[in-house]
């Protein structure tokens, strides 16, 4: 997933959320996110329900 990442992605995970904030660059989001979810998850996968498109900006709900 890290490889589509625009290098000035802004990744924001919901307050309330163990990972919340907002993560700047893929190696941030990676850093933030993902090797935080592979240390602590057995198991992840993200399911895109739907991508919400507001022209400068993308979001991805997922479940």
């Amino acid at each position: 997933m890290v490889t589509v990442l625009a290098p000035d992605v802004r990744w924001t995970e919901a307050a309330g959320s163990a990972y919340a904030g907002t993560y700047t660059g893929p190696a941030a989001v990676v850093e933030g996110v993902f090797r935080r979810m592979d240390g602590e998850w057995s198991s992840f996968t993200v399911e895109v329900d739907e991508l919400l498109d507001a022209g400068h900006a993308l979001a991805a709900a997922r479940t």
